[in-house]
């Protein structure tokens, strides 16, 4: 497995980001690659890495566009394709590569990075994104925001997920399938700051597709990362991963989750996150009007 060389770009301070992406969600990408160009620092260099196995080079081609008349960033698309055949060879994987890609975080790919933020594809960066790259970890592994659908389930007495062919209670499933000691540190892994050295010290590859495959989680890589970093977790304010679903809950005011969840909301945003399976380029949903914002501009 080769490793990623680190674009150092023409300056020292360089931000280092990371996406996973595939043919059916470029054009999200887009939006949020643009709407992270037009808010970011142009002092420091920005160095993007796309995770993909499928993504067309006429589609790679069009996402490079955004960068054409822009200084200080790069690019880049890393294909899987292989680096997928060797872990199903050599470690079994039989989970899609989509699910792994945040996985490979830990293997030698990324040796030459000593940090790096990875983004899902799904949200808009409203916010210089370099404010959150260079915030104090404090010593720990990973920063990250919590999950507020999981705090959810956890605390809705009706809320239900499915488990081994049939449902359980979210309360049940945190208790005696995750295991955590603290739930209240369970994070979003759509917005995640590595400190990868730290992350390589505690974890091989191999170990954490052992967690992966040590259950039938319904995050699978989510609740993979949740155990493995439980309490290596540096909690950053919600508003650089607000995911949109929490207005919907406050608005419905129901069950005994929605004082719990109050805490969360925020007028202000670094960065907003269409968590569920409704997205904005779909659908209609809470602030969706950013997302609209930077696709009307492209």
């Amino acid at each position: 497995m080769e490793s990623i060389q680190r674009n150092s770009g023409k300056m020292d301070s360089t931000v280092s980001i990371c996406f996973a992406c595939d043919n059916n969600y470029v054009a999200c990408l887009k939006v949020s690659i643009y709407s992270l160009l037009c808010n970011r620092d142009k002092s420091k260099y920005y160095d993007i890495i796309i995770l993909h196995t499928v993504i067309t080079k006429q589609n790679q081609e069009d996402v490079l566009k955004l960068i054409q008349e822009e200084e200080n960033v790069a690019i880049r698309f890393i294909d899987l394709t292989e680096e997928e055949m060797k872990i199903k060879y050599e470690v079994g994987a039989y989970y899609s590569i989509a699910t792994l890609y945040r996985l490979f975080l830990f293997t030698d790919l990324f040796k030459n990075y000593e940090k790096l933020l990875y983004l899902d594809c799904d949200l808009v960066v409203l916010e210089d994104i370099s404010k959150l790259y260079n915030l104090d970890m404090q010593g720990m592994h990973i920063a990250a925001i919590e999950d507020i659908g999981m705090k959810q389930i956890r605390y809705d007495a009706n809320a239900m997920v499915p488990y081994n062919g049939g449902f359980v209670s979210g309360k049940r499933y945190c208790e005696n399938i995750l295991r955590l000691k603290n739930m209240e540190n369970y994070f979003n892994a759509g917005v995640v700051l590595y400190d990868l050295n730290k992350c390589r010290e505690t974890y091989s590859f191999a170990e954490v597709i052992d967690v992966l495959y040590s259950n039938n989680f319904v995050f699978n890589d989510q609740d993979t990362l949740n155990i493995i970093f439980e309490d290596k977790v540096k909690k950053v304010d919600c508003k650089w991963n607000y995911q949109n679903m929490l207005d919907d809950f406050l608005m419905k005011n129901e069950g005994d989750y929605a004082p719990q969840l109050k805490a969360f909301k925020r007028n202000e945003y670094g960065i907003v996150h269409y968590v569920g399976e409704e997205k904005p380029w779909n659908g209609t949903v809470k602030l969706d009007r950013f997302y609209h914002q930077y696709a009307d501009m492209l």
